[in-house]
């Protein structure tokens, strides 16, 4: 390799380097332990399938919910650094990324990249932290601690495993969000919690075309079990839009143009059912592709939903199964105690009104030892029955939130199927 190559591939792979963002926490208990490999070039990641299967998996079957796809992936990954063999494989298959270790953080880093340049944009703002909290005494690899500082801005704070420890954990959180998120660690917690790693991810922006309050009106709205009454945001103005087999979508943009609310409304026959089941790459890209910027009537309910999930089962569904057992290895994180993945838990909520979103979101990981006069519409885009959405960095087209609506101006918990 002649000189000018090799100077340009350092180059390459400084700019590779990046830190992550939302709000996600990981606890680590005891599982076995090898040693870990590393591999120089950065894995891909096919995020908006991961996006899509995130939500099939954790999602309840019914009613309101938001999920971070971008925080539980961020965090589970910075965990996945630290892991070996077996458990790095199904980690890697449940996050949809190739299997190269520790270099999982270069895809983090170049992607906290855009979204801190998003946050910079005027009328936004889109904050992240990644912290990691071991154990009184627990002794970090300092592989691992340099890769999360360097490739996922991690600041380490070592914490008593009580009561006083998840209050100061929880109040970082509370802080980091802007006080939109509350209690996620939840009690008790106690000495046999080795460590937690946490993201949060906090989001607020205006619209770039604002609605006008007093075209807010209150319109029925076509829920699975009957009409209900909500408040419709209403303008009609130059918006891409896409109408797609069995279902249309409509971008929303924020100040600054760097993230956008997508907002996708299946037909009647089609239905919300159907529509999550093809959610991936494939439906995102094609309904990109179709869409044109068009007069656009739009209707949108305001609405705030709030959920709160543990994520355990769904991430075992998804293959991770085995860095919940006690055969889980993740040597890279400490060599003082086996670990092992306890309860992934993600808190998120999103509020839609006339000015923009805010929104935020945690997921932690447990882990324990073993306005000018508006043309004619062109298009009429009415929300008048159950929606989902999903909020963006264009750059990129990373997910950072999205959910399914089916009762506007509800706040409404979901839990899976793991009762915890």
């Amino acid at each position: 390799m002649n000189k000018s190559v090799f100077v340009s591939f350092l180059a390459a792979v400084a700019l590779c380097f990046v830190c992550a963002g939302c709000l996600t926490a990981v606890v680590v208990g005891t599982g076995a332990a090898v040693v870990a490999t590393t591999v120089f070039n950065e894995p891909k990641w096919d995020h908006e399938n991961f996006a899509g299967g995130f939500f099939r998996a954790a999602a309840p079957k019914a009613g309101n919910v938001a999920v971070s796809p971008y925080s539980a992936a961020t965090v589970l990954s910075l965990t996945y650094t630290g892991a070996t063999n077996n458990t790095a494989a199904g980690m890697a298959t449940a996050l949809a990324l190739e299997n190269h270790g520790a270099d999982a953080a270069l895809v983090f880093q170049r992607l906290n990249r855009a979204l801190a340049d998003a946050g910079a944009t005027g009328g936004i703002k889109l904050e992240s932290s990644n912290s990691i909290w071991p154990k009184t005494g627990l002794v970090l690899n300092p592989s691992f601690v340099a890769t999360a500082k360097k490739g996922f801005n991690c600041g380490v704070y070592p914490v008593m495993m009580n009561e006083d420890g998840r209050a100061r954990i929880n109040k970082f959180v509370l802080k980091e969000t802007s006080g939109l998120v509350q209690g996620i660690i939840p009690p008790p917690l106690t000495d046999d919690c080795e460590l937690i790693l946490v993201n949060t991810l906090y989001f607020k922006a205006k619209w770039m075309r604002e609605f006008e309050a007093n075209n807010t009106t209150e319109r029925a709205f076509h829920a699975p079990d009957g009409d209900v009454q909500a408040k419709f945001l209403s303008r009609t103005g130059a918006y891409k839009y896409a109408a797609c087999n069995g279902y249309s979508a409509l971008y929303m943009p924020y100040r600054g143009g760097k993230v956008e609310m997508v907002v996708f409304l299946p037909t009647e026959d089609f239905g919300m059912e159907a529509f999550v089941k093809e959610l991936g790459r494939d439906l995102i890209t094609r309904t990109d592709a179709v869409a044109a910027e068009k007069q656009v009537g739009v209707r949108l309910p305001k609405f705030s939903v709030e959920s709160s999930l543990e994520l355990k089962q769904p991430l075992i569904n998804l293959g991770m199964g085995l860095a919940f057992s006690d055969m889980a290895e993740f040597p890279g994180i400490t060599t003082d105690a086996p670990l092992k993945i306890d309860r992934v838990i993600q808190k998120v909520r999103v509020d839609v009104d006339e000015e923009g979103t805010e929104a935020a979101a945690a997921t932690s990981v447990m882990m324990w030892a073993a306005a000018m006069m508006p043309l004619p519409p062109q298009e009429k885009f009415i929300a008048d029955r159950p929606f989902f959405f999903m909020i963006r960095e264009r750059t990129t087209n990373v997910v950072l939130f999205m959910g399914r609506i089916e009762k506007p101006g509800l706040k409404q918990n979901a839990e899976d199927s793991d009762g915890k």
